[in-house]
């Protein structure tokens, strides 16, 4: 399942995991990259977590060997904004129920009153 997920995120982007569904990774196109990906266990970088949680790929193809390593991915804490979060929750919970979520944090941050929006 890890595999297919990282394949179709890859494949249409992040927004195609919200919400994740079936359809999605029995999808071809899915299945091929998902077959040709190995994830391989570093030391290295498992040793900085939890404080960093960092990722590095490595593709090869005809032309060569490329290798990309990220030590602060988005959605960490610290790698995201207001506005990331106001759209993942809009994503997650619909337009309605974020609107009330974001402002009972709004409140919360600002130490007013406040009521558990149910």
């Amino acid at each position: 399942l890890a595999a297919k997920a990282r394949a179709l995120a890859a494949l249409r982007g992040p927004g195609a995991l919200l919400p994740l569904t079936g359809d999605r990774l029995d999808d071809a196109p899915v299945h091929a990259l998902a077959e040709r990906v190995e994830m391989v266990f570093d030391p290295e970088i498992e040793a900085l977590f939890p404080l960093q949680s960092p990722a590095r790929v490595t593709a090869v193809t005809d032309g060569g060997t490329f290798t990309a390593r990220v030590d602060y991915p988005w959605g960490d804490p610290g790698h995201y904004t207001g506005d990331d979060l106001a759209a993942k929750a809009r994503v997650l919970a619909g337009d309605a129920a974020a609107a009330r979520i974001l402002a009972f944090a709004d409140a919360l941050a600002d130490g007013g009153p406040v009521r558990c929006p149910v």
